[in-house]
């Protein structure tokens, strides 16, 4: 296994270090001066493009990777952080903090107040899960979907109680773009996206098993709950983590874990690292096509994304490809 992983992962490491290579040079601003960087493109490049790509990709990753944990705990394709309510409970957490002009996105109390609104509807929802636990899992998605419109008639509810410096700052967050961020703010990121994916991917084999069933897992020795608490709490740190910095970037998640499979099969020590290059892939694709599609103006990337993704996610089904959970 430790030899094909590499030939394995190869089309995703080369079309994802493709995509970064390009991002500093994609944008209204022409970095060169004939054959040479000018001054300015150089600072446009290393400071400010370059993050950003970082940025994207950390982001995109995060989003598939937590898809692909809740589809595998759900055993349903249409679980994600967006559909279930994680990413509303961490918009939520961070609009609250914009609305009591607590700080801006990623600095500390913003991504505090995001993390926990996605921890609070992520064991809200392990609890609910629990409570019935013989359900099918079409029923767990539905009590998902109903939760994350609470979260969104809250976040609505914040939207009209706010001033209206607030409410813009807010509305202009909601839509979901790759902001100009430091270095500093672009590898504490980064760092969360590297420590999310360590997490869940360091506990593959044990996702291989519950990926039949809890009660196939717990028979093969899985520790069950504990194995769902470490999950969750790994997830809910990501998204948050992304949530604060980029805002509502949706629909990542969905398709990445169905993709995969077909190139590099069930077995999580590969499908977790596909799923994680592929998101942050596409994000930072969504996020150069927003910059190139309308100049000199920029169209944030959680505008693109559904677009990039829903018509291929018709394309599959119109193919007959059978969505697995």
């Amino acid at each position: 296994m430790s030899r094909s992983l590499p030939f394995a992962l190869a089309p995703f490491i080369f079309f994802s270090l493709l995509l970064v290579a390009i991002s500093p040079f994609v944008g209204a601003f022409d970095a060169w001066d004939g054959f040479s960087l000018s001054d300015e493109g150089v600072v446009i490049i290393t400071r400010m493009r370059l993050p950003r790509a970082v940025v994207a990709f950390s982001v995109g990753g995060i989003l598939a990777t937590a898809g692909l944990v809740c589809q595998t705990m759900v055993q349903n394709p249409l679980a994600t952080p967006t559909t279930l309510g994680v990413s509303g409970g961490a918009a939520l957490g961070a609009t609250l903090v914009i609305l009591f002009g607590l700080s801006l996105p990623l600095s500390s109390a913003s991504s505090l107040g995001a993390i926990t609104g996605a921890a609070l509807i992520s064991f809200l929802l392990l609890s609910l899960a629990r409570i019935v636990e013989r359900a099918p899992s079409g029923q767990i998605v539905l009590i998902g979907i109903l939760v994350n419109y609470l979260v969104a008639s809250l976040i609505l509810f914040v939207q009209s109680i706010a001033d209206p410096a607030a409410l813009s700052r807010i509305v202009i967050w909601l839509i979901g773009s790759i902001p100009p961020l430091s270095w500093v703010e672009a590898v504490i990121l980064m760092a969360v996206a590297c420590w999310m994916f360590t997490r869940i991917w360091y506990r593959a084999l044990s996702l291989n098993a519950l990926a039949l069933g809890r009660d196939a897992a717990a028979s093969r020795g899985v520790a069950v709950q504990a194995l769902e608490r470490s999950l969750m709490i790994s997830m809910s740190v990501g998204v948050g983590a992304a949530i604060s910095a980029c805002g509502g970037i949706g629909f990542v998640g969905i398709l990445e874990p169905q993709v995969c499979r077909r190139f590099v099969g069930s077995d999580f020590r590969r499908l977790t690292p596909a799923v994680f290059l592929l998101g942050g892939a596409v994000v930072l694709a969504a996020d150069l096509l927003g910059r190139i599609i309308y100049p000199p103006f920029e169209v944030a990337a959680g505008v693109l994304t559904p677009l990039i993704e829903i018509p291929f996610g018709l394309f599959l089904l119109i193919r007959g490809w059978r969505y697995q959970s």
